[in-house]
């Protein structure tokens, strides 16, 4: 790769990024206030709480959002940790949406959507008309972002050490799995990583065995973010973010052991590399609560017997 190829990734990876935060924020401004309500009154029971968790992370498409205001919620005494953990499981489920929107090829429609997004949010005469601009200008640039991204790969195709390297890396799913981890903690967002393993499937660097398990590895790490969200809270809040771990480490892990086997079949419908990376990961999130949610209350008690209450030391 020259000079100009490792601009170009770099800029692009700036633009998806970029695109993402502010399709997020935008969202999170016009939704985030009015849904807060929301969940407070659809968790009620655990079922209900999932029901709550997937619509609200569908509408903003931020499972970390809603899970940091579920913290919040905790601390606050809105919310019983039980409670809490059903709409976690929910926003886990939710985030499943930015991921299949990620894999469409829009090609130059993402161009009209900047430029759309920019007039409105310049011209806009309401804050909500502004604010959806910003999701609309966003949403474009992540689109932008991924198309050159993958134009300034293309370079790598012709280089052998680095097709070794990528043979290398897919024979051991946990190093794709602890690099996916570690990528979502440092970009503190597991759709980023898991759009970039789609444009890696797409452009032929990566197969579905080496991207399932770095997809399952984001998951894990998206739960940084909630985890420093309850430093200095209550010790229930403390609680809803340990479970929100729990939760996430024993489902991925679970399938991490079986990803030779359950990639395939995850990534079946779809002939699109980076639509089969979608499909894989939505196939794990709706799996992941099954075998998990009737043990909701063992998580709870573990996460309790974890963080001790600070009254009882």
């Amino acid at each position: 790769m020259n000079q100009q190829s490792w601009l170009a990734l770099t800029g692009g990876l700036g633009l998806f990024l970029f695109g993402l935060a502010t399709m997020r924020e935008g969202l999170e401004r016009v939704a985030a206030v009015r849904l807060k309500p929301v969940i407070e009154v659809l968790a009620g029971t655990l079922s209900r709480g999932v029901l709550a968790g997937t619509v609200v992370t569908a509408l903003i498409q931020s499972s970390t959002a809603v899970t940091v205001m579920v913290v919040g919620l905790v601390d606050a005494g809105a919310m019983t940790l039980e409670q809490a953990v059903g709409v976690v499981m929910g926003a886990n489920l939710g985030t499943t949406i930015t991921a299949q929107l990620f894999a469409f090829k829009v090609g130059g429609f993402s161009y009209l959507a900047v430029l759309a997004g920019a007039v409105i949010r310049l011209f806009g005469r309401t804050a909500s008309q502004r604010r959806l601009g910003e999701v609309i200008a966003g949403a474009g640039l992540i689109f932008v972002g991924l198309e050159t991204v993958t134009g300034a790969l293309e370079p790598l195709h012709r280089l052998p050490a680095f097709q070794r390297f990528l043979v290398d890396f897919g024979r051991i799913p946990v190093v794709a799995f602890v690099f996916g981890a570690v990528i979502t903690a440092v970009l503190q967002s597991s759709a980023a990583v898991v759009g970039l393993c789609e444009v890696l499937a797409r452009q032929g660097f990566i197969d579905i065995y080496v991207a399932f398990p770095a997809v399952l590895g984001s998951n894990v790490g998206t739960c940084v973010t909630a985890l420093i969200a309850s430093l200095g809270t209550s010790t229930s809040a403390k609680r809803a973010a340990v479970t929100h771990l729990l939760l996430n480490v024993i489902g991925a892990g679970a399938f991490l052991l079986i990803s030779a086997r359950i990639a395939p079949l995850a990534a079946l419908g779809a002939v699109d590399p980076a639509r089969q990376v979608a499909n894989a990961h939505t196939f794990f999130k709706l799996r992941q609560r099954h075998p998990v949610l009737p043990f909701a209350p063992q998580l709870v008690a573990l996460s309790r017997r974890l963080v001790r209450d600070r009254r009882r030391r």
